[in-house]
């Protein structure tokens, strides 16, 4: 059986691990669309949850962090000698000064990180990934959600006040998530990853 070759409590579903690393099943699920090990894929209409190794997704997660660090670091880089190899009537104490500015950027981007006021493209991929999901699946079930009732309905008028309640309630299902996105960022932010 596939969970025998992992150590007992290291394979976890997609929304026990999602819940376990404090994330949304659904970025989770956005990071195997990305390249994430799983022992076996979920694949929801043959109904099954998945498997995934902690210890191979934690890894995943370390790589991916580096790559996104090396990439912006390599996107500086060229920005820089893009700079540099532009001629221009800049002199060498100018240079200077534009160098130490640049550097002081970046290490006020760095800090704002650090303090939580701003967060990583990557992450906020998976935020935009995750409400989007949402929203999808929130005003998908609608139709499905207000068939029956809006068929009963007297008059046009009460079948538009149904349909208005079912959106509402779709939108406050997503601003209720949009909190706890936000809420996870900011525990994040302090370091309770």
């Amino acid at each position: 059986m596939r969970q025998q070759q992992h150590p007992a409590g290291r394979v976890f579903s997609l929304s026990a691990l999602a819940q376990l690393l404090g994330r949304h099943r659904n970025t989770v699920a956005a990071w195997l669309e990305r390249g994430c090990p799983a022992v076996e894929p979920p694949d929801r209409e043959a109904g099954r949850a998945g498997a995934l190794d902690l210890a191979a997704v934690v890894e995943w997660l370390e790589a991916e962090a580096a790559r996104r660090g090396a990439a912006r670091a390599e996107a500086e880089l060229v920005r820089l000698r893009a700079l540099a190899a532009v001629p221009s009537d800049v002199s060498e104490e100018e240079g200077r000064r534009r160098k130490r500015v640049a550097e002081a950027a970046l290490l006020e981007l760095d800090l704002a990180e650090r303090r939580g006021e701003s967060i990583p493209r990557g992450d906020f991929e998976e935020i935009v990934i995750s409400l989007a999901s949402a929203v999808v699946l929130r005003l998908g079930a609608i139709p499905s959600k207000a068939a029956g009732e809006a068929r009963q309905a007297g008059s046009d008028a009460e079948a538009e006040a149904l349909l208005r309640q079912f959106i509402d309630q779709a939108c406050e299902e997503l601003a209720d998530l949009g909190a706890k996105l936000q809420a996870d960022l900011e525990r994040e932010a302090r370091g309770g990853r």
